[in-house]
């Protein structure tokens, strides 16, 4: 790109900006020209993602380092330029995004995330004792309780499923690494096998009842 195109491209992104503040710009636009006019129509889409570089460059809703979600694609920001901003994904790809997309979208940002909201939920069999189904809450209260990382909130016996007794756990990690949230949760699912293997409180799995209908005489 030639440096008149860039200063062109310049001039038009920071009267686009005034615009988008409230400024009234036409008669610096009548001073320009129609010729200017016309290629600033013909690089819309480029001008569209400078100015969303500004917004992006004032706004700050994500810096170099952060790690983002944009609609489900994931990576930590390498790089902001004036057209599109970089991510590193998990897999170590560059995956490059317009800017104008990026101030479009929804984009979440997990670096900026104090706590991280965890549910997950697991059966148990049917004929698993009351008794015991009450133990169940206890048991991952305990389990949740002893993680250093992680707040525990609540654990309830949720649902009557087609083939278990269902139950519902939430808790908060303390911090937004998410290798340390892989790290606790690997941990609390290897403390329920062993702790309900030791009470006899056996995982559901799926099941289906077969009846046959006898019609002989």
């Amino acid at each position: 790109m030639s440096k008149v195109l860039k200063g062109i491209l310049w001039v038009f992104a920071f009267l686009i900006f005034l615009q988008n503040l409230g400024y009234n710009i036409s008669t610096l636009l009548a001073g320009i020209g129609i010729g200017g006019v016309a290629i600033a129509f013909a690089l819309q889409s480029i001008l569209e993602d400078v100015f969303s570089y500004f917004s992006i460059y004032f706004d700050k809703p994500f810096v170099v380092g952060d790690f983002l979600d944009v609609g489900g694609q994931f990576g930590t920001v390498s790089y902001i330029g004036i057209k599109s901003t970089r991510l590193t994904t998990l897999q170590g790809e560059e995956l490059v995004i317009p800017n104008q997309t990026l101030t479009s979208s929804n984009v979440h940002n997990y670096k900026k995330m104090k706590e991280r909201r965890i549910q997950f939920s697991f059966g148990i069999l049917y004929e698993t004792p009351v008794e015991k189904v009450k133990k169940v809450l206890q048991i991952i209260k305990e389990i949740v309780d002893a993680e250093d990382n992680d707040r525990f909130d609540r654990a309830h016996f949720n649902n009557f499923g087609d083939s278990s007794l269902d139950f519902e756990v939430v808790y908060f990690m303390l911090t937004d690494d998410y290798k340390e949230y892989m790290n606790t949760q690997q941990s609390i699912n290897l403390k329920m096998l062993q702790n309900f293997a030791k009470e006899k409180i056996e995982f559901a799995y799926p099941t289906r009842t077969v009846l046959v209908k006898n019609e002989s005489k």
